[in-house]
């Protein structure tokens, strides 16, 4: 693999094979489309057949309206874009590769999540509200869900929310996939959150730091946030990149169960509701990182009932 080469990244897991039923509509009539395109929907029917609650959620999408949703091959900024009116999906072209095809189930999800969104709920109904907020979640398991995988014996694994730019690509000639976590960048550039250093330019708690949890759900929540920046959703980052470049990713590095003796090298960060998360003062070498998430997305939007009256 060429590392300098942006949004590749090591092979990829396949998700299933293609073409495994044909297209499925709500009239059960294929769709008249360009061969690209009908490749990737029948893909994408072959994943809602194998999940139903997936499939539940398309038919949601999709009811009342003349247009069903469709996958299409077309430019797209972030790399899969949502088009509400059309209930469309335009996916660049280069996802539709097999090495990319992991990447796209993912962002198909998250754009899934949105359009399910838009779909009109009773929001005074508290089982429809939590009916649609169990199926949000859903999707967000479906796309990244946790590992199962466990340490060694006497071993624990901690978790690291970056980007795939720090990862495969990195700044000042460094990069994660090639050198590891090291101090050096901890709340600089590399290390830091991309948006908080044009917010408050640096963070001091963890200057020459390693950021870490035990927990995988706080790190794909920080790895979802580089996501929101590569999205342009951060402030004073409203510049739209492509995810397979730099959307945000879960790394783990496993140390000894002991670890917090080795106060030389570890503290707690105890900044907020962060109990799990950890900070080291030693680099954190290349050979012992694993990727986890390799594309992490937001949260899905979750709905409240609204408070009673009278």
């Amino acid at each position: 693999m060429n590392p300098n080469q942006p949004g590749i990244g090591p092979p990829l897991a396949t998700v299933h094979q293609l073409d495994v039923v044909p297209i499925r509509t709500q009239l059960d009539q294929p769709l008249h489309l360009p061969e690209a395109d009908r490749e990737v929907n029948r893909w994408f029917s072959g994943m809602c057949r194998t999940n139903p609650p997936l499939d539940r959620i398309v038919w949601e999408v999709n009811n009342g309206r003349t247009e069903l949703f469709t996958i299409s091959a077309a430019e797209a900024v972030s790399g899969c874009d949502y088009q509400p009116d059309t209930n469309r999906l335009l996916v660049s072209p280069k996802y539709l590769a097999n090495p990319y095809r992991p990447l796209l189930w993912k962002l198909v999800l998250f754009r899934l999540s949105e359009a399910f969104a838009r779909v009109p709920l009773a929001r005074g109904d508290a089982d429809a509200v939590r009916l649609r907020n169990q199926r949000q979640t859903a999707l967000l398991n479906l796309a990244n869900p946790v590992p199962t995988g466990q340490p060694p014996v006497g071993m624990v694994r901690m978790y690291h929310g970056t980007n795939r730019f720090n990862f495969y690509i990195g700044s000042d000639g460094m990069s994660i996939q090639r050198d590891g976590l090291k101090t050096a960048q901890g709340g600089m550039t590399l290390g830091c959150k991309r948006w908080e250093g044009t917010i408050i330019r640096r963070e001091y708690k963890d200057l020459e730091r390693i950021a870490a949890t035990l927990d995988y759900t706080h790190a794909r929540g920080y790895a979802a946030e580089h996501t929101e920046w590569a999205l342009g959703r951060k402030q004073g980052a409203l510049t739209v990149r492509d995810l397979a470049d730099y959307g945000g990713m879960v790394i783990s590095f496993d140390v000894p169960a002991n670890f917090a003796d080795q106060k030389d090298t570890w503290r707690h960060d105890d900044s907020g509701a962060s109990q799990p998360n950890w900070q080291a003062s030693k680099d954190i070498d290349a050979s012992r990182i694993a990727v986890v998430e390799e594309l992490a997305i937001p949260h899905p939007p979750l709905v409240s009932t609204p408070p009673p009256t009278g």
